[in-house]
């Protein structure tokens, strides 16, 4: 064999392969972080397309707002109901409580998680019909600044 022929001592491969390992791990990271980041996407535009359609709920209704979400069904505000993504969930508050919807509902407010490291200090997505506003908050009760 050839003196002058010579390959990666071990210390240097085990040193190229943590570098690696770390890059990995970084790049898996990051991408979680993306597929959070798009369902908190799909979560904002289905409490958006809530907020419009309550407002045309409620310019059909004398002013007066839905009292669930299926009330948007069932008066055809919304021809095909979005399902929010795996592991989120939306709340749907009509005030005064217990009020019937489209007769007596003067107000709603529609909440969402965010789960994105984007939104770490807002991680709430909601759509308030008082101020017809949609905002990030950091408690789901607080209101819209």
């Amino acid at each position: 064999m050839d003196a002058n022929l010579r390959g990666f001592t071990l210390l240097e491969l085990l040193v190229v392969m943590g570098i690696a390992a770390i890059l990995s791990v970084v790049i898996v990271a990051v991408s979680f972080d993306q597929i959070k980041y798009a369902s908190d996407t799909v979560a904002e535009q289905d409490i958006s397309l809530y907020g419009r359609a309550s407002e045309s709920f409620a310019t059909n209704h004398s002013g007066f707002y839905p009292a669930s979400l299926a009330d948007l069904f069932g008066e055809n505000e919304i021809s095909k109901q979005p399902s929010p993504p795996d592991g989120y969930s939306y709340t749907f508050t009509a005030n005064p409580a217990g009020c019937t919807g489209g007769v007596s509902c003067v107000s709603i407010v529609i909440t969402s998680p965010l789960k994105s490291a984007r939104f770490i200090s807002n991680p709430f997505y909601r759509y308030e019909s008082a101020t017809g506003k949609v905002c990030e908050v950091s408690n789901p009760g607080n209101a819209c600044p």
